[in-house]
């Protein structure tokens, strides 16, 4: 999970001791991403799970983050979240490689979001594939992936008018009967690309195909002729390889987009790639 400290100026983020930053009163700062700079602001990530288990249902949660600044000074930070886990049922302890698995869930407590996202890990919540993005039902069909793990889990995210609204993660299960490892036979990307995969013009929302020639970290964002951004899709981690990747066709409110051209950007490091594309009705 991803945080934004912003430091008044005068201050340096640079000297941001960073074992030193705590989120929700005791969560540290994730090793397995590199803190980033820009300007005033520092990026760094946290936990998923362990945050979340600091954070109570509510519809303006107070997140606390505290930190020192090396031989400075320390700070505090606060930020409002809107906390509304969804639920679904646990996972089976084992899954066969191929075989469809129906997925049902339900809506938080006394709220009902615009839609949800679909993640599948194959190594413990370290990184994350996207299953399914934008569904407005309480139910999709899941195609087991051909990928031998015994460290598998499933992600829910739902989503709110003003983006994600809360989360469930299962515990970790076993895929058999795999017989491909994570990288295509195609064999790994030479390079950084994102490429039609499917019908241009579409009336679904288009699909594409995203190549990557290392493990990396990606965001998607959809754009209208006028360059505003219609669509956003939070950093996903991908493994090195060819992944498919759908745009329904939908704003950040969840709502269908009318007719017209649109600018796909996949964004990577220093990488991006814009995919031009037109929706029809």
């Amino acid at each position: 999970m991803r945080g934004v400290i912003t430091l008044p100026v005068g201050y340096d983020p640079h000297d941001v001791v960073i074992s030193s930053i705590r989120a929700g009163g005791s969560v540290p700062v994730t090793t397995t991403k590199t803190p980033r700079i820009h300007g005033q602001k520092l990026k760094v990530w946290f936990d998923r799970r362990a945050l979340l288990a600091t954070i109570p249902d509510g519809d303006a949660v107070i997140v606390n983050v505290v930190g020192e600044i090396d031989g400075v000074t320390w700070f505090q930070g606060t930020a409002n979240a809107c906390m509304h886990r969804p639920f679904m049922a646990a996972a089976a302890a084992q899954y066969h490689a191929g075989n469809p698995v129906a997925l049902n869930w339900s809506d938080p407590p006394g709220v009902i979001p615009n839609g949800f996202d679909l993640w599948f890990s194959h190594d413990g919540g370290e990184t994350w594939m996207a299953i399914a993005r934008g569904v407005t039902t309480h139910s999709t069909t899941w195609s087991v992936p051909n990928i031998a793990t015994s460290r598998g889990m499933l992600g829910l995210v739902a989503f709110g008018p003003r983006g994600p609204t809360g989360s469930w993660r299962s515990e970790e299960f076993e895929i058999v009967g795999a017989t491909a490892d994570l990288v295509s036979s195609r064999g790994v990307p030479g390079a950084f690309d994102l490429r039609l995969a499917g019908p241009n013009p579409s009336r679904d929302g288009p699909t594409f195909e995203l190549a990557l020639p290392t493990r990396r970290s990606v965001a998607i964002d959809v754009y209208d002729v006028r360059g505003a951004r219609v669509r956003s899709y939070p950093d996903a981690e991908f493994e090195p390889g060819w992944h498919r990747v759908t745009w329904d066709g939908r704003g950040d409110d969840n709502r269908p987009l009318g007719a017209g051209v649109y600018f796909v950007r996949a964004t990577s490091l220093r990488d991006n790639v814009t995919v031009r594309v037109a929706v029809l009705k």
